[in-house]
């Protein structure tokens, strides 16, 4: 066996005595010139991934700007859509008082009333701009880093904006599915939002149910929509200023 093996074992034996002599031609090993090497390493290691870091960072952050003037931009308009909008529904609102008031004292029909007529048959919308916040969300609404502001911002879109897109479409199935049929029996010259002229006034002063359908009219604008406009609309405000803010700083 030992015949077998013999010159295998020979050839380690010498590889390892031409270590030791490569190692004495050497000299000692410089431990403290290794261990600088290698804190050297280290170091220019954590340099490069903080810098990494750094880079990234600053990246996310023009993402973040970039996504809030965007933001701010889109929010601005739906701020100004949203006061014409309660605008509009205090408009109506004063319209609608006026004509009941009227009718309800049975006084005589005046050209003049056919514009508070129109106004009742009608609605206003709104498209809010959720293109900025969506892209925010799609990446996490992380990348908004002040939690004051991304609180904010997500308050606004999951709940403070779709309470007032129910809001439009309770409108317009006030006006659709209940005004809509009577005014197309009772009315001519239908301009939407803008007049229309009775077939029959004196019927109407008599008819409850069209009392009814304009008192409806009127308390869901001034229950419902205007309330809802005038909470939505300082919150919009409140958030913008906060953009602003985050932008400037």
């Amino acid at each position: 066996m030992r015949q077998n093996v013999g010159p295998w074992v020979d050839h380690i034996e010498a590889e390892a005595t031409k270590d030791v002599l490569r190692g004495e031609a050497r000299g000692p090993i410089n431990w403290r010139y290794a261990i600088g090497e290698v804190v050297l390493i280290v170091v220019g290691i954590l340099i490069a991934l903080a810098a990494s870091q750094w880079q990234a960072g600053r990246a996310e952050r023009r993402t973040e700007l970039a996504l809030l003037n965007e933001l701010h931009t889109g929010l601005s308009a739906d701020l100004s859509a949203a006061q014409e909008l309660l605008d509009r529904h205090r408009r109506i609102a004063g319209q609608l008082t006026q004509l009941l008031d009227h009718m309800r004292q049975g006084e005589p029909y005046a050209d003049s009333l056919a514009g508070p007529f129109g106004a009742a048959y009608g609605f206003g919308t709104i498209d809010f701009n959720r293109a900025a916040y969506e892209s925010i969300k799609s990446q996490g609404l992380d990348l908004v880093s002040d939690p004051s502001l991304r609180s904010a911002v997500a308050h606004l879109y999951e709940q403070s904006i779709p309470l007032a897109e129910a809001s439009v479409a309770v409108e317009q199935n006030v006006i659709l599915d209940l005004l809509r049929p009577y005014y197309l029996a009772h009315f001519r010259n239908l301009r939407f939002n803008a007049s229309a002229e009775p077939l029959d006034y004196a019927a109407l002063l008599a008819d409850t149910e069209f009392h009814n359908l304009l008192d409806y009219r009127l308390q869901v604008l001034l229950q419902n929509h205007i309330p809802g406009l005038e909470k939505l609309i300082p919150e919009i405000e409140r958030v913008l200023l906060e953009i602003e803010a985050e932008l400037d700083g």
